[in-house]
């Protein structure tokens, strides 16, 4: 099972000018004030172009088991006002392996390589490729 991953590196596109971020981080745990009323959010930009307020949310989601191999496994879901999020990138994960531990995993350059003690078995994440849908 792939489980929630705290902070994302995500590029954001303007709904207005299409103005698009340089990589910023969204802490799915942290909130501040989103410039609606008392709402909080996960994160809030200004669009360095037209200055509108674009607004972040982690929407937690349960992604079920791991896809196979070859197959897109939908990791996260951000809700967005006054733009979307247009790319991002994974570089950190827990996974729960097979012996029922969860592992930590830093992901470098899209790939994972550990060993499951318990279950005696290899461990890998290669080929990570990260769209929006």
């Amino acid at each position: 099972d792939l489980e929630a991953v705290p902070i994302f590196n995500i590029n954001v596109e303007c709904s207005n000018c299409g103005w698009q971020s340089d990589s910023v981080h969204l802490d799915a745990t942290s909130e501040v004030d989103s410039g609606r009323g008392k709402h909080q959010c996960n994160l809030r930009l200004k669009c360095k172009s037209c200055g509108r307020s674009i607004v972040l949310d982690y929407v937690p989601r349960s992604t079920g088991k791991m896809a196979n191999k070859g197959e897109k496994q939908p990791v996260v879901s951000i809700e967005a006002r006054g733009g979307s999020v247009c790319g991002w990138t994974l570089t950190h994960c827990i996974v729960h392996v097979e012996s029922g531990m969860d592992m930590d995993v830093e992901l470098e350059d899209g790939e994972w390589y550990d060993f499951d003690d318990e279950a005696g078995v290899p461990l890998e994440m290669t080929g990570v490729e990260c769209t929006v849908e």
